[in-house]
C-alpha cells in the first residue's frame, strides 16, 4: 500500500496558517472599524465635532495607555493569552458600540476599542516568530496584511451600511481568536531567509530611536493624507471612489506579498524609503489631479510596504543584553508611532484641503535623520586581533568602523528625498493663505454665488424627466438644507448636481479660464482672472465644483453601466464623425486622434492617444459589448475619475458618428502597422 508523502507547502501553511489568520484579523478589526467604522456611527449618533473629538480622544488615550502597558503585562501573562482578550474585546466592541447613543457610553466604548487594539498588536507583533514560526515570516506577514486589506476595500464592506462593517469586525476578531487555539506550537526557525535585514543594532536603544522615529514619519504622512483624502471629494473621486476601491484592495495583497518577500531579503530598510518615495509621488500625482489609474495605487503599495514592516520588526529578533526588549519594542512602536502619529495625523488634517509640501518635508527629514542614525551604526567590526594590536578595548563606540556603503546610503537617501520634495513642491500652486477656517469647497460656493452662477446653472434634477439621462440620479423631494439654496434655473447651461462625477478638476479649471477650448458653442464667459497670481478663488470654485454630487459616485456609475445602448448608436457616419471630432474632441486628442491636442500638455497624454488598437476603458472578451457600443458608452458618459467628459446633449446619431471615425483612427494605425 503505497503511503502519503505530507506536501512540505502544506505542512509549512498548516504551520503559519494560524499567525496568518491572526495577523489579518487584527488588521480587518482596525481598518475597518477602530479607524473608519466607529468614527461612521460617531458621525450618525453625535451631534458636534466637539463629541466626536471627545469620543476619538478616549480611544486614542486608552490605546496609547494600553499599549505602553502591555509590556508590562506581558511579563508575566504569555503572549498568546493577551492576544485572545485584545480580539475578544474587537469582537464585542462592534457589537455594544450599536446600542449606545449617549456621549458617555460611546467614550467607554472608544476606550474599549482603544485598548483592544493595542493588546492585539502589540501582543501579536512581539511574539510573531513564534506565531509564524517558518523562515519566511516576511511572506506570511506580507500575506495577512495584504488580505486585510484586500477585505477591506471591497466596496461591500468599504461602502456598506453601519450594521455591516460592525459584523465584519466582529467576525474577522472571532476568526482571529477561533485561530489562537493552535498558535505557538512550534518553535520559529533560527534563520529568517538568505539575508538578515535588521542587525543586531536596530535593537539596540540607539537603533530602536531610529527605526521608531521612522515609523513616526510615515504613520503621520499616511494618516494626514488619507484623512485628507476622505474629507475632499475633488481628492477621494481620484482614489477611493466607484471600482477604483476594489483595483486599490488587489495593490494592497499585491504590495505586501513583494514587502514580505523583500524582508526576507533584507531589504527592510530600503522599504522604508521606498514608501515614503511612492507616497511622494503619489501626492503629486493627487496634487495636479491626473493619472488617477497611477495615484491610488502608488499610494496604497507605500501604505502596504510600511505597514508589514511595522509587523515585523518588534519580534525579529530576540531578547538578548543591551537590546530592547520585544514587548517594549512592540509597546513604544505601536504606542508612540501608531497611536500618536495617527492621531497628530487625524488632528493636523482637520485644518487642510489638499497635502502640502511643508508636510512632505518635514516628514522626509525626519526619516532622512532616522536613515542616518540607523546607519551610523551599520558597522563593520575591529577584530579582536585589531583591538589587541591598538589597544581598543571594548566598547559602543569603538567596537566598530565607519564604512564607505554608510556614506554612499545616506547620500542616495538624501537625493532621493530631495528629489521626491522637489517634484511635489513643483506641483503646489502659490495661492494665498487660508485664515478663514473654511474648506476649500466651502469658499467655492460662496464664489459661485458672488459670480452669479447661480443665473445660468441649475443644482436640481427633475425626477421621471431626461434630466436623468443627462445630469445623473434625480435630485430628492425635499428642500436644500443649505442656505440659501442654489436650486438655479437652467436657462442656459447644464444642471451641475453632479458635475463632480461628471467631470474631473482639471477639466473644470481648463473650462473657467476658457470655455470654448473646451465647448466650441458655449456662451459661458472666461473666469481666468480668479486664478491670477495669488487668487484662490479659481482654486476655490473648482473645488467646490468636484465636490457636487460627490455622495452619488456609485449610483450614478451603477446607471451609467445600466442604460441601455442600443441600435441607434450603431453603424455611425465617419465622414460626419471627423467633423464632430474636430469640433469637440481634437483640443485633446488632436486632430489625428495621437493625444497631440492644445490641451494635451495639461492632461495625462498616453491614455489620450485613440490609435493604439486596444481600449483599456472598455471590456472585451465572453459577454462583453460589442466594440462600438462600448465605444458610445465612453462618448455618451464620459470616464470616471479622468479628464474625458460626456457628451450628454449630443443626438445618439452624432455619437455614433463619433464612433465611426474613432475607429476608423484605430483601424487605419493597425493596417500601416501590418504593412
Amino acid at each position: 500500500m503505497r503511503r502519503l508523502v505530507p506536501s512540505p507547502a502544506l505542512d509549512t501553511l498548516r504551520i503559519a496558517g494560524p499567525g496568518i489568520v491572526a495577523v489579518a484579523a487584527t488588521y480587518v478589526f482596525f481598518l475597518l472599524y477602530a479607524q473608519f467604522g466607529f468614527l461612521r456611527l460617531l458621525e450618525e449618533r453625535t451631534a458636534s465635532l466637539i463629541e466626536i473629538q471627545q469620543v476619538m480622544a478616549a480611544m486614542g488615550l486608552s490605546g496609547l495607555a494600553t499599549s505602553l502597558a502591555t509590556a508590562w503585562l506581558l511579563r508575566t501573562v504569555p503572549a498568546v493569552q493577551v492576544l485572545r482578550i485584545g480580539l475578544a474585546g474587537g469582537m464585542v466592541a462592534p457589537l455594544v458600540a450599536l446600542g449606545c447613543q449617549s456621549i458617555a457610553t460611546l467614550s467607554a466604548v472608544g476606550a474599549l476599542i482603544g485598548a483592544a487594539t493595542a493588546l492585539a498588536t502589540v501582543a501579536l507583533a512581539s511574539r510573531l516568530r513564534t506565531f509564524v514560526a517558518d523562515r519566511r515570516v516576511g511572506l506570511w506577514v506580507g500575506l495577512g496584511t495584504g488580505v486585510a486589506y484586500w477585505l477591506c476595500n471591497w466596496p461591500f464592506l468599504f461602502e456598506g451600511s453601519l450594521l455591516t462593517q460592525s459584523l465584519a469586525a466582529a467576525l474577522a476578531c472571532a476568526a482571529g481568536l477561533a485561530a489562537t487555539t493552535t498558535l505557538g506550537r512550534r518553535a520559529p526557525t533560527t534563520k529568517i531567509g538568505p539575508r538578515r535585514a535588521l542587525r543586531a543594532s536596530d535593537f539596540e536603544p540607539q537603533g530602536f530611536v531610529a527605526v521608531l522615529t521612522a515609523f513616526l514619519a510615515l504613520i503621520w504622512l499616511d494618516s494626514t493624507a488619507f484623512a485628507v483624502i476622505q474629507h475632499t471629494p475633488e481628492l477621494k473621486v481620484l482614489t477611493w471612489a466607484g471600482s477604483g476601491k476594489v483595483v486599490l484592495g488587489f495593490t494592497h495583497l499585491a504590495a505586501a506579498l513583494m514587502a514580505g518577500w523583500l524582508v526576507d531579503r533584507g531589504r527592510f530598510h530600503s522599504l522604508l524609503v521606498a514608501a515614503f518615495a511612492l507616497f511622494a509621488v503619489a501626492f503629486r500625482l493627487l496634487t495636479i489631479g491626473e493619472m488617477p489609474w497611477l495615484a491610488g495605487p502608488l499610494y496604497a503599495t507605500g501604505i502596504s510596504f510600511y505597514s508589514v514592516a511595522l509587523v515585523l520588526y518588534p519580534s525579529y529578533r530576540g531578547d538578548h543584553p543591551g537590546r530592547v526588549s520585544r514587548a517594549l519594542r512592540a509597546a513604544v512602536l505601536f504606542g508612540i508611532a501608531g497611536w500618536l502619529g495617527s492621531a497628530l495625523g487625524v488632528g493636523l488634517a482637520q485644518e487642510l484641503d489638499s497635502i502640502p509640501t511643508a508636510l512632505l518635508m518635514v516628514a522626509g527629514a525626519l526619516l532622512l535623520l532616522a536613515r542616518v542614525l540607523g546607519r551610523g551604526l551599520h558597522v563593520h567590526p575591529v577584530t579582536s586581533t585589531a583591538r589587541r594590536s591598538v589597544g581598543v578595548t571594548s566598547s559602543p563606540f569603538t567596537s566598530s568602523t565607519v564604512t564607505s556603503s554608510t556614506v554612499t546610503s545616506s547620500a542616495a537617501t538624501l537625493i532621493l528625498g530631495l528629489a521626491a520634495l522637489v517634484w511635489f513642491g513643483a506641483a503646489q500652486p502659490a495661492r494665498g493663505p487660508n485664515n478663514d477656517g473654511l474648506s476649500a469647497a466651502e469658499r467655492g460656493r460662496q464664489v459661485y454665488i458672488a459670480e452669479g452662477c447661480i443665473g445660468c446653472h441649475s443644482q436640481y434634477v427633475r425626477p421621471l424627466s431626461r434630466d436623468i439621462e443627462r445630469w445623473g440620479p434625480a435630485s430628492g423631494g425635499g428642500l436644500a438644507t443649505n442656505t440659501p439654496p442654489l436650486y438655479g434655473n437652467r436657462r442656459q447651461g447644464p444642471d451641475l448636481t453632479h458635475v463632480g462625477i461628471r467631470r474631473s478638476a482639471t477639466w473644470h479649471q481648463l473650462h473657467l479660464i476658457s470655455p470654448r477650448s473646451l465647448m466650441p458653442e458655449s456662451r459661458m464667459p472666461s473666469y481666468a482672472h480668479l486664478f491670477d497670481g495669488s487668487n484662490r478663488r479659481g482654486d476655490d470654485l473648482v473645488a467646490y465644483l468636484a465636490s457636487l454630487g460627490i455622495s452619488s459616485t456609485a449610483e450614478w456609475a451603477a446607471e451609467t453601466q445600466r442604460t441601455s445602448i442600443g441600435e441607434s448608436f450603431r453603424h455611425g457616419d465617419a465622414v460626419h464623425g471627423r467633423v464632430l471630432f474636430d469640433r469637440y474632441c481634437a483640443m485633446c486628442h488632436g486632430s489625428d486622434g495621437q493625444g497631440q491636442g492644445p490641451l494635451a500638455p495639461h492632461l495625462y497624454r498616453p491614455n489620450m492617444d485613440l490609435t493604439k488598437g486596444r481600449w483599456w476603458a472598455i471590456s472585451w472578451g465572453p459577454g462583453s459589448e460589442p466594440e462600438d457600443l462600448a465605444l458610445a458608452r465612453v462618448v455618451k458618459y464620459g470616464l470616471l475619475g479622468t479628464s474625458m467628459p460626456g457628451h450628454e446633449t449630443l443626438p445618439d446619431r452624432d455619437i455614433a458618428d463619433l464612433v465611426a471615425w474613432v475607429q476608423e483612427l484605430s483601424q487605419s494605425r493597425l493596417e500601416r502597422s501590418r504593412s
